[in-house]
């Protein structure tokens, strides 16, 4: 059912991209951490982000921008996860020098335990679990500054927040910090 689900909705966001047009493509390295947002970003979790850009809607220091992003993260010891979000984001052009960027989004993630689990049989012995991984919904907001003056090639710094649920069955929610530097090609103007 759930593989049903994931597949329906990759087929409406290809879709999605086909009728939108691309604006641009996106790719990023990122370190995530568990921590109160904005207080530290490290130790070193690394990951990887690719992004595509749809629609947006433009005024002369302003747009209104869809984007679509996948990536993935390595948390040593915790967990690693694989997610798919979509992305609103409120640009404003300073000076057409940079954009600051505030996103709000919604997204889906798998995470996985980066070592094997294991269940106790009923005589006692322990054998090792199969593992399919944890569901979790998330909720993202951020800030981000691009660089404009190089063209169609955008380099960028972001910083995100995500509101995961559920974390583990007792605590609900989780808020994981992603310090993202990477580049955006524009496609289309």
């Amino acid at each position: 059912m759930k593989k049903s689900i994931l597949a329906a909705l990759l087929c409406l966001a290809a879709v999605g991209v086909k009728a939108q047009g691309i604006r641009g493509v996106s790719a990023a390295f990122q370190t995530e951490s568990i921590a109160i947002p904005f207080s530290r970003v490290a130790p070193i979790h690394p990951g990887a982000e690719l992004g595509l850009a749809l629609a947006q809607k433009s005024k002369p220091q302003s747009l209104r921008r869809w984007s679509v992003y996948a990536g993935w993260f390595y948390h040593k010891d915790l967990d690693h996860g694989l997610y798919v979000r979509g992305e609103y984001a409120f640009v404003y052009r300073l000076k057409n020098t940079f954009e600051l960027q505030v996103p709000v989004g919604l997204g889906y993630m798998h995470s996985f335990h980066p070592k094997p689990m294991y269940t106790q049989n009923a005589d006692g012995s322990f054998s090792q679990k199969q593992q399919g991984g944890r569901p979790h919904a998330l909720l993202t907001v951020g800030l981000g500054l691009s660089y404009l003056k190089l063209g169609r090639v955008q380099p960028f710094v972001k910083y995100e927040v995500f509101a995961q649920s559920p974390f583990v069955t007792t605590v609900p929610v989780v808020v994981r910090n992603f310090l993202k530097i990477g580049t955006t090609f524009q496609l289309q103007s």
